[in-house]
């Protein structure tokens, strides 16, 4: 029940820097932060955190402008990632060489170069279940990741994944039921 808002931070994580932890952050929000380097939100390295029922709203870094995870098993769900940027790539998340499990997370209008949503690097073992990736650019995903049963904007391979209009209440207000 944390809001981390308006924080800088020159090298990795923007509000949150997470090393060789377990931490677990529930209804959180990370809202406006931003990283130079890497992670405007958060950066996971070495770590097996916890993210449930959190916002990242708005942040910004050159890799993952909602968070990155480098080296460890970060488990994300339930979980609303919309209007982050990257100038790099991973608008909302960046993985490198973790084994992720994100699940029943809605990402909406999130933009980087590559994988306006998700970037994967060396991240094979990366799943993706019950999520929408809705209005993210340049594209929605981009890497190896096990994707299934997602609403995927333009369409991606999976077992029941599918490509339609998401029709949230209102996302211009952060309204995605």
């Amino acid at each position: 029940n944390c809001v981390f808002a308006d924080n800088y931070c020159h090298y990795w994580g923007g509000a949150v820097h997470c090393n060789n932890s377990s931490a677990v952050f529930s209804d959180c929000t990370f809202k406006e932060n931003m990283s130079r380097t890497t992670g405007g939100g958060l950066y996971n390295r070495f770590s097996g955190i916890t993210l449930s029922h959190c916002q990242f709203v708005g942040n910004y870094a050159s890799y993952g402008g909602g968070m990155t995870s480098a080296y460890g098993s970060p488990a994300v769900k339930n979980s609303i990632f919309a209007t982050n940027a990257a100038n790099t790539a991973g608008g909302a998340i960046r993985n490198n060489d973790v084994s992720s499990i994100i699940t029943n997370c809605t990402f909406f209008d999130n933009q980087a170069p590559a994988g306006g949503a998700v970037h994967n690097l060396l991240s094979e073992d990366t799943t993706i279940s019950n999520c929408i990736l809705w209005n993210n650019s340049n594209s929605e995903m981009e890497g190896d990741a096990e994707v299934t049963y997602c609403d995927v904007q333009g369409g991606w391979p999976g077992e029941g994944n599918i490509d339609a209009d998401p029709c949230f209440a209102d996302s211009s207000e952060g309204d995605f039921h």
